[in-house]
């Protein structure tokens, strides 16, 4: 068999094999195979990255903070575990954590009926509806309805308040659209 066949299979496969190419005339041995630097068109973007800035002057790692801290906080006596556990894996310290810690707390405490034990929760995960994948931050199943919520650490404006409420809006239509009412929504700033 010519040594640039590449070859699969069992020793009597590859023997057929090497009978048919023989047999096709129109077959063609490849030479070279190159392929294309997948580090040229690959692009890994790590989240943690950011957590090398200092905290209180980057807003954008205040956000993925803020986000992945309370994708963990299902229930308000989720706050203090997960925030020392934070702590601990990341470095922050307390000055750092302390404005994070109150706003937690606050949020919490104004939206009850979204973190009360025993309801299920999801938390970050996506919806594949009409080809279109929405990840909420949060979807609370309550026994009476069905909550999605949307964490916010940016600028409260009235402008980025419509896209935000435009944007909730579509995860509940989705939600609906699965069969879940009633669905109601809430942007919840920290």
């Amino acid at each position: 068999m010519d040594e640039n066949c590449f070859e699969v299979g069992t020793d009597s496969e590859k023997q057929a094999v090497a009978a048919d190419l023989q047999q096709d005339s129109n077959s063609m041995p490849v030479r070279e195979v190159s392929f294309p630097q997948w580090q040229d068109r690959v692009s890994i973007a790590d989240q943690h990255a950011a957590l090398l800035s200092p905290l209180e002057d980057d807003s954008r790692r205040f956000g993925i903070l803020v986000h992945d801290l309370m994708a963990h906080i299902l229930t308000p006596d989720d706050i203090d575990p997960v925030l020392a556990n934070y702590c601990r894996q990341h470095h922050l310290d307390d000055g750092q954590i302390q404005s994070i810690v109150q706003r937690i707390h606050s949020a919490v405490a104004q939206y009850p009926q979204l973190f009360q034990k025993g309801l299920r929760v999801l938390c970050e995960q996506p919806l594949a509806v009409d080809g279109q994948v929405l990840r909420p931050d949060r979807i609370v199943f309550a026994p009476d309805a069905v909550y999605v919520v949307d964490y916010k650490t940016g600028a409260q404006t009235p402008e980025a308040q419509q896209r935000y409420q435009q944007q909730v809006d579509t995860y509940a239509a989705a939600l609906r659209r699965m069969g879940y009412s009633p669905v109601h929504t809430a942007i919840i700033y920290l």
